[in-house]
C-alpha cells in the first residue's frame, strides 16, 4: 500500500544513497517502490507527492533531484539520524 510515510521513507533512502553513501534499503526494494509510485502516480495527489509528478521521474533513478529539492520531512529525518 502506498502511503505518504512510504513516500518519505523512499525519498530518505534516495537521499542517503546519493549524498551520504549510506542507504539501508536494498536496490531491489527501492526499485520496487519507484515503479509502484510511477505506476500509481495518477491516483496520488500532486500536492502530497510532488516529486513523482515531475517530468524527470520515469519510475527509476532520482539522480536528477538536487539536495535542496527533497521535502523538509526527509531532511529532518536525515538530520535527526546524524
Amino acid at each position: 500500500m502506498i502511503t505518504y510515510t512510504t513516500y518519505i521513507n523512499w525519498l530518505t533512502q534516495a537521499y542517503k544513497y546519493y549524498f551520504l553513501d549510506d542507504a539501508e534499503m536494498s536496490d531491489s526494494e527501492w526499485d520496487y517502490w519507484s515503479r509502484q509510485f510511477y505506476a500509481n502516480r495518477g491516483e496520488l495527489l500532486k500536492e502530497s507527492f510532488p516529486i513523482i509528478h515531475r517530468d524527470e521521474f520515469t519510475g527509476a533513478s532520482l539522480f536528477w533531484l538536487r539536495k535542496d529539492e527533497y521535502p523538509k520531512e526527509v531532511l529532518d529525518k536525515i538530520n535527526g539520524e546524524q
